[in-house]
């Protein structure tokens, strides 16, 4: 993992454009200051049935168990592929969940617990299910669970396939980063575009089921909040459309065929895209 990382940077070091996911009005001011970084996101995938880039299978069942709630009643919780939890932040999670008898959608993962956590969960996830309040599964089609109408909010690790996956489908955000880019990504979700809140850990280093329950409540009543979500997505959809700032014009406009090429070919596989090697002199 280290050595794929370093080189990705070594490659940035040599790229004369930066493609990202991304779109010009969600990240107005870093694109300005740096024009070679071209947005041309938010990038959907061909097809919402099949979830890429994990290891586990996404249960069907909650999205039949999702049409059968009402329209925006659903909180959504899920932390990546990566993150952990420590039995007492799983444990107040659980109780915050089920504590108002809110519906919740929770995602946790085979390997995010282990043994006591393992057991705890377990118990918790089969009296959950069992009585139809909230459901909790392995994983699932983020991409089709983020745009279904019941949703009402996104608890998250702030992760960036994550963000854009609820920007684009216009859900505010409950922000609980773990590590690396997450916290500046929940900086910029909390304090720039204003689209979401963020959990904050007590001197222990854990998010009380106080807090948890506070800020659900307070994202839930906040007008504002969501209408800046909508309007985020309504910018997000703009940015991909024909009339959008066609961030992939730009980039063609820069590049030889090759490249243009290998960019194609990735955005519309469904393999994982191949290694790019930049050119060894600028592209004119």
């Amino acid at each position: 993992m280290f050595r794929y990382f370093e080189n990705n940077v070594q490659s940035i070091l040599k790229a004369q454009f930066i493609v990202c996911n991304s779109f010009q009005d969600f990240g107005h001011a870093i694109f300005t200051s740096f024009p070679n970084i071209i947005p041309v996101g938010p990038l959907p995938l061909r097809k919402a049935t099949k979830a890429t880039g994990h290891f586990w299978s996404d249960d069907p069942t909650c999205i039949d168990w999702l049409d059968q709630q009402p329209a925006n009643s659903v909180v959504y919780v899920a932390f990546g592929s990566i993150a952990t939890l420590d039995q007492n932040q799983l444990e107040e999670f659980a109780f915050a969940l089920d504590s108002d008898q809110m519906r919740f959608l929770w995602v946790t993962r085979p390997d995010q617990t282990m043994g006591e956590h393992h057991d705890f969960l377990k118990q918790f996830r089969e009296s959950i299910n069992r009585s139809g309040k909230g459901k909790i599964v392995n994983w699932c089609n983020q991409e089709k669970v983020l745009a279904h109408p019941s949703i009402v909010c996104f608890v998250s690790h702030c992760g960036w396939n994550s963000v854009m996956d609820g920007v684009r489908n216009g859900v505010p955000f409950l922000c609980l980063p773990f590590f690396a880019d997450q916290l500046a990504i929940r900086n910029h979700l909390c304090d720039v575009v204003k689209v979401g809140l963020s959990l904050v850990k007590n001197e222990n280093g854990v998010v009380t089921r106080e807090e948890i329950r506070s800020k659900l409540i307070e994202l839930l009543q906040s007008e504002e909040i969501k209408a800046r979500a909508r309007r985020m997505k309504e910018l997000a959809h703009r940015s991909i459309s024909p009339r959008g700032p066609a961030g992939f014009i730009v980039f063609f406009n820069h590049c030889s065929p090759p490249v243009i090429l290998w960019v194609l070919s990735s955005a519309l596989s469904d393999q994982p895209p191949l290694p790019w090697s930049p050119p060894s002199s600028p592209v004119n």
